[in-house]
């Protein structure tokens, strides 16, 4: 389960309701900074990008293709007992991330010869 408790009577509030758990068994929490998530402008840039990437390269999968190069975010995932760098998902991306991909795009974009952007740029 997680759980994001924004300030301190949250924090409080949910000690209270994890009372009666640690009561019956010990419970193991862990605590990390929370960031808030990509926004759906964000999202929705970074598909209409790609597509207007892909359309113009001819590759149908661009989204696959742009996720193997070295900007687009990794993470660690253990796979059969050992540890592996993936590319992340853009799912999980946070708002950073999907900045900078975006920002790579355009990179991409401007030194692709005759290409124009034809999704709207008032997103994101």
């Amino acid at each position: 389960m997680k759980r994001v408790c924004k300030n301190y009577d949250q924090l409080v509030a949910f000690f209270k309701e994890c009372r009666p758990f640690v009561e019956i068994e010990p419970l193991m929490m862990t605590w990390e900074g929370w960031k808030p998530p990509r926004t759906s402008s964000q999202r929705k840039k970074v598909h209409a990008m790609m597509d207007d990437l892909g359309n113009f390269c001819g590759e149908r999968n661009m989204k696959a293709f742009i996720k193997t190069l070295d900007f687009w975010p990794t993470e660690i995932v253990e796979f059969m007992g050992s540890e592996k760098e993936v590319p992340k998902s853009e799912a999980n991306l946070s708002k950073e991330q999907e900045t900078m991909v975006i920002e790579h795009l355009y990179m991409i974009g401007a030194e692709l010869p005759g290409f124009e952007w034809n999704h709207r740029e008032d997103a994101a």
